[in-house]
C-alpha cells in the first residue's frame, strides 16, 4: 500500500501535514519530489537571487571575453533579390 502526503523538510526530518495509516516505527521508503512554491515564495526567491553575482570578481573576465568577441565580429554582406 502507498500513500501520498505533503510535508515540510526540516534538516533530516520531514514534518507531514497529516498522520499516515502506518503504525509507529514502521519502515518506509520515501520518494521525495519538491512542490512548486506559492507566488509569494517565488517572488521572495527571485528577490533574494537578484544581484547574487553583484560582487563576484570572476564576472569581470567573463563579460570582457563577451565584449571582445562582439568587437571581433565581422558583419557579412547579404544579397537580397
Amino acid at each position: 500500500m502507498s500513500e501520498s502526503v505533503k510535508g515540510t523538510v526540516h534538516g533530516k526530518t520531514v514534518e507531514l501535514e497529516r498522520a499516515l495509516s502506518l503504525p509507529d516505527g514502521a519502515s518506509v521508503l520515501l520518494s521525495v519530489e519538491p512542490l512548486p512554491g506559492s507566488e509569494e515564495e517565488r517572488r521572495r526567491w527571485l528577490h533574494e537571487l537578484c544581484g547574487a553575482w553583484k560582487n563576484d570578481p570572476s564576472l569581470a573576465a567573463i563579460f570582457e571575453t563577451i565584449a571582445q568577441e562582439r568587437r571581433a565580429h565581422r558583419e557579412r554582406k547579404v544579397r537580397i533579390g
